[in-house]
């Protein structure tokens, strides 16, 4: 198996909205192979 394109893992992210905080991502893990495709989508 060759190395990943790309690889990440527990990734998290979050925005302020005004004094609260929005949570977008939660502790991810993604990898990306060689000739894969992903699309990511929100809102």
């Amino acid at each position: 198996m060759t190395d990943p394109v790309v690889e990440m893992s527990r990734v998290s992210k979050s925005y302020r909205r005004g004094d609260r905080e929005l949570p977008v991502l939660k502790e991810i893990s993604l990898r990306i192979e060689q000739g894969e495709f992903l699309a990511l989508m929100g809102p």
